[in-house]
């Protein structure tokens, strides 16, 4: 199955984390929330993503979330 990557930063709280999904936008991944260091220091499909209730969360409050490019 083919997948992506993408940090995500929670809206009110700046928590960052890297999450991978599906190509079709189904989440099966989560690792954070991250060191802002590890943002710019590793390759996001490095990450150690969990699928369990990190996930879980991730998936109750993606709305609380947006796409974070380090980059910028």
């Amino acid at each position: 199955m083919a997948t992506t990557h993408r940090f995500w930063k929670h809206e009110t709280r700046g928590e960052i984390f890297a999450v991978r999904m599906t190509m079709d936008g189904v989440l099966t991944g989560v690792c954070g929330p991250l060191h802002h260091s590890s943002v710019y220091d590793r390759i996001l499909p490095d990450f150690e993503y969990d699928s369990g209730e990190d996930l879980d969360w991730l998936i109750d409050n993606n709305g609380r979330f947006r796409v974070y490019d380090p980059q910028r």
